[in-house]
């Protein structure tokens, strides 16, 4: 009997022996942790102490973040971070089963993503191309809910644009074609040159207007009208046409002085004065039609530049609309960012579980 005792005591000393060497080899898996940060655009300092919505948020997410589709993007993700790697799928995937996500300061906006492996450079791998992962994945999602919020609105803005380019080709002669680019601040840059065009104009528009009023006014006054601006349409032809006629009268009024009304002298220089009134009657008839017609082309380009304007007017209401709706499908997205990665490990966790 103390010879069985005595090999029963051995016995087991021999098993506690082995199991501490087996132990003291290995002890359990390593776990790294990569933290997250995740905040909402119209958030404030004085938000964070209400929780309430973020948990709400990170609950919806979850289900995401632990679904097929964030499995097939952490693996890619891992393989872009290390091409070198020889770390199979199967491991990758087993990382991922040995992986969780939890919130770990609600008023912070903080959470963490543990992953374990038998490999600490593993783990701590794993982990951050998670959270990238994650990242990436949340800005997708942010611009896709983004564009569908402003599907309805960017025809009409397609549309305004197209308005806008169309009345630019029709001014080309008068100014090179502004490219409007579906930036707010080049459209309103377009509406101050549209406002400077409308001004230069309208004063074009009051000067032709002038022009035509004192060619109309000397006309029915041919023979004694004052000397016309140099800027009036054909006033240097008109200025010589009333020279000469003027000089011609002087002769006319002297041969009167001389002789009878009805000599042959008198008769011809009433001729010729008559032919060089008429001639000045002509140049005002064309400085006439010139001036309508550039009071005409003045008109138009100013009609057409205050069409410019109004659309202008109309695509930075629909940008500054878009705008709204951009904010607005914004304020209920969340932005997340790694705020500190996964270190490689260099104690095991043991063998409890999670």
């Amino acid at each position: 009997m103390k010879g069985k005792s005595r090999t029963v005591v051995v016995f087991g000393v021999l098993v506690v022996i082995s199991a501490y060497l087996l132990i003291g080899r290995y002890v359990g898996p390593y776990e790294a942790k990569c933290e997250l940060m995740m905040r909402l655009p119209h958030e404030k300092d004085r938000d964070l102490e209400d929780s309430g919505s973020f948990s709400e948020i990170f609950n919806m997410r979850h289900a995401e973040w632990r679904s097929e589709r964030m499995i097939a993007k952490t693996v890619q993700q891992f393989r872009a971070d290390y091409p070198q790697s020889q770390v199979s799928d199967r491991d990758l995937v087993e990382a991922w089963e040995n992986s969780k996500i939890e919130l770990v300061a609600r008023h912070l906006r903080r959470m963490t993503i543990a992953v374990r492996s038998e490999s600490p450079e593993l783990a701590a791998a794993f982990a951050n191309a998670y959270a990238e992962a994650i990242e990436s994945y949340t800005d997708e999602e942010n611009m896709r809910r983004c564009k569908q919020a402003l599907a309805q609105i960017h025809p009409q803005v397609v549309k305004q644009k197209r308005v806008s380019d169309d009345l630019s080709a029709s001014q080309h002669k008068f100014r090179a074609k502004i490219d409007l680019e579906p930036e707010l601040a080049i459209l309103k840059k377009s509406l101050q040159t549209a406002e400077t065009d409308i001004i230069e104009c309208e004063k074009r528009v009051t000067k032709a207007n002038e022009w035509l009023k004192m060619l109309q006014i000397a006309q029915k006054n041919a023979e004694t009208f004052e000397a016309l601006p140099k800027e009036v349409p054909q006033s240097s032809e008109i200025s010589l046409d009333y020279t000469k006629l003027q000089r011609v009268k002087a002769e006319l009024d002297t041969l009167k002085t001389r002789y009878a009304s009805d000599d042959p002298i008198v008769a011809a220089k009433k001729g010729e004065f008559k032919e060089n009134l008429n001639k000045l009657l002509d140049s005002f008839k064309r400085a006439l039609a010139i001036a309508q017609g550039d009071l005409s082309a003045d008109q138009s380009l100013l009609d057409a530049f205050k069409r410019k304007r109004e659309s202008l007017k109309q695509q930075i209401a629909l940008f500054q609309q878009t705008e709204a709706h951009r904010i607005a499908a914004e304020q209920s997205n969340e932005i997340i960012r790694i705020g500190r990665p996964a270190q490689v490990p260099t104690r095991p966790v043991g063998w409890w579980p999670w």
